[in-house]
């Protein structure tokens, strides 16, 4: 993981020119990386992976909440703001 890390960390620092297909070669790869580590360890990937969506959406309806509640839209937001009520949220899970 830490290899296939470094490689796509490599790319992404070429922004802002990076190569498209490069990127979408290196994410690949260190996407095929970790769910075979997760077989490895014997955890079903895509049951992994929609929970932590599941906790994303969770998360991010509470962020969408809170900025309602302070009369806020998203795109007013700052990223401050968004990030104290993502903490809020992640803590109160």
């Amino acid at each position: 993981m830490q290899e296939e890390s470094g490689e796509l960390r490599r790319e992404v620092e070429r922004i802002p020119a990076p190569e498209h297909a490069r990127l979408q070669d290196e994410v690949g790869d260190l996407l095929f990386t970790v769910v075979n580590l997760a077989r490895y360890l014997e955890v079903d990937p895509e049951a992994a992976l929609r929970q932590t969506n599941r906790k994303f959406r969770r998360r991010f309806g509470a962020v969408e909440r809170g900025l309602r509640a302070m009369g806020k839209e998203l795109e007013a937001a700052s990223l401050d703001e968004m990030e104290r009520l993502w903490q809020g949220a992640k803590e109160s899970e």
